[in-house]
């Protein structure tokens, strides 16, 4: 289920509480890039936009959203939880992800257009950022719209559909080592023109709805994570930007973890 919240005039909060009497000075080592908008695949008379979040040696926490321009919403596949931001970690806001999606508009933006928006976390407090309006550009990103196109089958006649299982286990410096066991699965090297081949592809970790990584390996570690419960997500993609499915839906592992 995908889930938006918080929706206000110029400003969206995931926890409101927590903004209470909280400041938003420069205190923490986010960086955004690469702010792109574009218009939404699935709502009429919105726009979709995704940054990429580059976070320095402390944890952070996705709190809130703002635009000057628009009615905000942040959207979550796994509903109302605010998503961490791993230390010394780049994330992105993605489609098949947390994103935010802006409405409201007089006139819907036209390509090229510059919009004003705004990222609110726990530590960084507001971080200020331009997406630029384009069309689509990022196919690793758009893998759920992706997803619903034809093409090649997942895997040959007779062959297995591949399986998944995650763990998670914290090191001694706060650090999280990422396990995928898989079977009839094989893991792809990352390739600028990737090519579908059946049971071969890579993995995508979420963690409280936000992709934190992709994975051409079975194993992998991430940054410390700021205290509280997280849901973990791993899923397995085709090659060509598609999630491997079964009868129950997409083929992935999940699991909780609680960093106190």
């Amino acid at each position: 289920m995908r889930a938006s919240f918080g929706i206000g005039a110029v400003i969206v909060v995931i926890a409101a509480a927590v903004l209470i009497g909280r400041g938003f000075g420069a205190k923490g080592t986010i960086v955004l890039s690469g702010a792109r908008a574009e218009l939404s695949m699935t709502a009429l008379n919105a726009v979709d936009v995704f940054v990429t979040i580059q976070n320095g040696a402390e944890p952070d926490l996705l709190i809130g959203a703002r635009s000057n321009s628009a009615q905000v919403e942040v959207i979550n596949p796994e509903g109302q939880i605010s998503p961490p931001i791993p230390a010394n970690s780049t994330v992105s806001l993605s489609l098949d992800g947390v994103f935010l999606r802006l409405s409201g508009f007089e006139t819907l933006p036209e390509e090229g257009q510059l919009i004003p928006i705004s990222l609110m976390f726990e530590t960084s407090g507001e971080v200020s950022s331009r997406a630029l309006v384009g069309r689509p550009a990022d196919l690793h990103g758009n893998h759920m719209a992706l997803g619903m196109m034809e093409g090649a089958p997942l895997v040959e006649a007779g062959q297995a559909l591949p399986s998944i299982a995650l763990d998670m286990i914290q090191q001694r410096n706060g650090t999280w080592e990422v396990v995928l066991e898989t079977t009839d699965f094989t893991f792809d090297p990352d390739t600028p023109e990737p090519v579908h081949q059946a049971g071969h592809g890579h993995a995508h970790l979420y963690i409280n709805g936000l992709k934190v990584l992709r994975m051409h390996e079975g194993r992998a570690v991430i940054g410390a994570l700021p205290q509280g419960n997280h849901l973990v997500r791993a899923a397995l993609n085709t090659n060509d930007h598609r999630p491997y499915v079964d009868d129950a839906g997409p083929i992935e592992a999940r699991m909780q973890i609680t960093v106190d």
